[in-house]
Formats: C-alpha cells, sequence, structure tokens
C-alpha cells in the first residue's frame, strides 16, 4: 500500500494527524496558508484542507496515482456557498439531508441494524445505510485579492465550528433514537421493566447502543476549496479529483472505480439560475446540463413565501402534478434528479428568514443574541473576536454577495 504524498496536492495537511483539535486561531493561521498554497498550484481545482471529526495518521485511507488520499462513500452532499458566514440556514440544509437519507435507507421493520461494516479509511458505518460524506466547499476565485466582509481563511475557520455544531446535534438525534427504542414502550403505555425491554429490543430488531463513530449519522464532513466559480464546473472539478469513490480501489488503476453520485444542497435561487438557459452561451440551451444532472442531484430548499417563484418555474400536468418548464435543451428523466424542500419541512431546524445577510446585518446592529440565534453560539464568539462584519447594518446589507462570485446565500 502506498503512502500518502507529502506534497502540496495532498488533501490532508499535517496538522489534521493530531489527536487534539488545533486552536481556531491556529486554525485560521494553516487556513491562510494553505489557501496561498492552492493558489499558486495552478493544476489543482479542487482540495480538501480539513476534515471533522480530523483523522488520525492511521485513519488516512489508500492514495491513487495522483497521491491524493481516497475516500469511498456512497452518497456525498456537497454543500457550495459563500458562508459569509455559516448560518442556522446552512446547517439546517446539511442536517436535514443527512436524515432524510437515513430515515429513506431504514430497514422496513422501521428499525436499524446492527450489522456493521468498515470503510476504507476506517470510518465505521451501520450495515444497512450507504456510507455517507458532506462536503462544505468554498469558491476561492480571486484568492489574491481580498474578499469582503471577511475572509477566506476566516470563513474556514467558521466552516469548521458549523462542522463540529452540525456533528454534535446529528449524534445527538441518534443517541434519542436510542433511547427511544431502548424504553420498550408496550401498546399499553406501561413501562416493561429494564431486562424485558431489553429483550423487546433483541426480538423487534431495535438496535442496542453502538459507540458514535458506528453511527449512520456519524458521517464525516470535509472543508474544502475549489477554484472553479460554476456549478457544474465545481462538480466536475470534484468528480475529477479522484478522490471520491464507490468501490474498493485498485491501487494500480482506477478504471474500475464507480463515479460517486453527488446531491448538491442549494437554495431555490440558485436553482432558477441553474435552469434558466440565458446562463449558458452562447447558444443558451439547458443541454449544457447533460454531464451533471446525468450523473448527480440536486436537493434545493424553497424559502416560505416563495410559492410564486416556484409556479414560474412549474407547469400543471394533466394529472394535477407539476413539472419544470422545458426549455430548449431541456430533457424531463431530469425532473427525477431535483427535489425540492419547503424550509417549513426541515425536522430539528427553525431556518424560515434565516440567512447570512441578517446574520451581517445583526452584528452592524450590535444585537450579538440575535446573531447567536441566527449562526449559534461558536461562530458568534468567533465574529465577535474577529470584529468581523462590523459595518453598519445597511453596508452589511449591500455586500450580499460577499466576495462569494454570486454564489448562493442561505
Amino acid at each position: 500500500m502506498s503512502k500518502p504524498s507529502d506534497s502540496s496536492n495532498n488533501t490532508y495537511s499535517n496538522f489534521q494527524t493530531s489527536d487534539i483539535m488545533p486552536s481556531t486561531q491556529k486554525l485560521h493561521k494553516q487556513f491562510s496558508q494553505l489557501l496561498l498554497e492552492f493558489s499558486k498550484a495552478p493544476r489543482e481545482t479542487f482540495r480538501i484542507i480539513y476534515t471533522h471529526p480530523p483523522p488520525t495518521s492511521s485513519d488516512i485511507p489508500p492514495t491513487d496515482t495522483n497521491s491524493h488520499p481516497r475516500h469511498r462513500c456512497q452518497k456525498l452532499f456537497v454543500l457550495d456557498s459563500s458562508f459569509n458566514p455559516p448560518s442556522r440556514a446552512h446547517l439546517g440544509v446539511a442536517k436535514a439531508a443527512v436524515i432524510d437519507s437515513i430515515k429513506h435507507h431504514r430497514p422496513t421493520s422501521g428499525r436499524t441494524s446492527t450489522t456493521q461494516s468498515s470503510s476504507s479509511d476506517g470510518r465505521s458505518s451501520q450495515g444497512d445505510f450507504p456510507e455517507q460524506r458532506l462536503i462544505l466547499l468554498l469558491a476561492t476565485e480571486n484568492a489574491d485579492k481580498a474578499p469582503k466582509p471577511a475572509d477566506f481563511a476566516d470563513r474556514l475557520v467558521m466552516m469548521v465550528l458549523m462542522a463540529q455544531d452540525l456533528r454534535r446535534q446529528l449524534l445527538q438525534l441518534d443517541r434519542n433514537d436510542a433511547d427511544t427504542d431502548a424504553s420498550g414502550n408496550n401498546s399499553s403505555g406501561q413501562q416493561p421493566s429494564k431486562g424485558a425491554a431489553t429483550d423487546a429490543a433483541a426480538s423487534d430488531g431495535a438496535r442496542p447502543p453502538v459507540s458514535d463513530e458506528k453511527s449512520p449519522y456519524a458521517i464525516p464532513i470535509d472543508i474544502a476549496i475549489t477554484k472553479k466559480p460554476y456549478f457544474m464546473d465545481k462538480a466536475a472539478s470534484i468528480s475529477s479529483s479522484g478522490i471520491y469513490y464507490s468501490r474498493q480501489p485498485n491501487l494500480t488503476t482506477t478504471s474500475a472505480d464507480s463515479p460517486v453520485e453527488q446531491t448538491h444542497l442549494t437554495g431555490f435561487d440558485t436553482l432558477t439560475r441553474i435552469f434558466h438557459p440565458k446562463y449558458y452561451p452562447p447558444d443558451h440551451t439547458l443541454s449544457a446540463l447533460q454531464p451533471f444532472l446525468s450523473h448527480h442531484r440536486i436537493r434545493a430548499l424553497m424559502r416560505t413565501g416563495r410559492g410564486r417563484e416556484a409556479e414560474d418555474l412549474q407547469v400543471k400536468r394533466e394529472d394535477g402534478e407539476k413539472e419544470w418548464i422545458s426549455g430548449k435543451g431541456f430533457e424531463k428523466e431530469w425532473l427525477e434528479k431535483v427535489e425540492l424542500v419547503d424550509d417549513e419541512e426541515l425536522e430539528g431546524e427553525n431556518v424560515r428568514g434565516v440567512s447570512s445577510t441578517l446574520v451581517r446585518e445583526a452584528v452592524g446592529k450590535g444585537d450579538w443574541e440575535g446573531v447567536r440565534g441566527l449562526c449559534g453560539e461558536e461562530i458568534a464568539e468567533w465574529v465577535r473576536e474577529r470584529a468581523l462584519y462590523t459595518k453598519t447594518a445597511e453596508e452589511a446589507k449591500g455586500n450580499r454577495d460577499g466576495g462569494g462570485g454570486g454564489q448562493e446565500k442561505l
């Protein structure tokens, strides 16, 4: 087995193999250096700069011929945003996608199997669930220019803080599910004895308590950067990196590897742009989407009150259902690749009306209680410590794009 390369193209940096989480200040310094290195590597368009939880040296998986550490997974969620800053909406969208996927793959009994399997990078997973990963992706085009209002290193630190919060919440959900299964409530509403509860769990397939690392909710979260500014190019960059695969890799060739299906988590504004022909010059045809939608999926969040925009993009069929308007180059099969999710349906997170813009405006007003409610305690503390977004509310509102290259703001 080949060892991970020490070159600048190596996905993992030395600090990631530490058992101790680096301080946020140290992370900021390291991210600044990694961003500089990335900007000077012309052939590299995608890089993972941090994974939560940080792997130990023994966890680093095999490498391919390009010396990239590789990750086996069957489902790959991609949340691409400017994260300026990360908000509860970002967290809620990612959290709901993971929860819905796990629910979809539960056994028909409604209980989780105790069968365990291990991925090639040492991460265990529940045997009844696909191996899943999440990418929090930040585009760094024009990285040699100072982005506003927060620099990329600050945003990456906040993305790590969001990843920590997201993982904590997912694991707590799993513990709550385990407690519910173990309680053994019967139809009469009476609590059985402790022994009876254990016997009942064993007989109906309820899973016994498992360690966090073996929980289906314990998906690794990659913090990544890309030089690609456009949606489809980002997806292609992830695929061509060779980092993610869906079968046991051959260390001498990648020809046997299956591509991993990506599910891109977007806001509705991004979805409207994706399916608008004007964004595909010079022919202005949606056929440009074919390479992406033939392999990947989109899961879009619809904000409450955006029904009119949804109507503009959909028409009623004879059976009363709705489908996307067929623009030039549109393929009906693509309807199966797009999932619309109302923000009122996000389990465990109330993200109605939450956005990065509102966070910046709350900072501008000095409303720190509001900031904590919009983005969480840890991110709010980093924003305050680094004096980010300290312009007035009016200036913050005017910086909607914030150097993010027109990416979706949640």
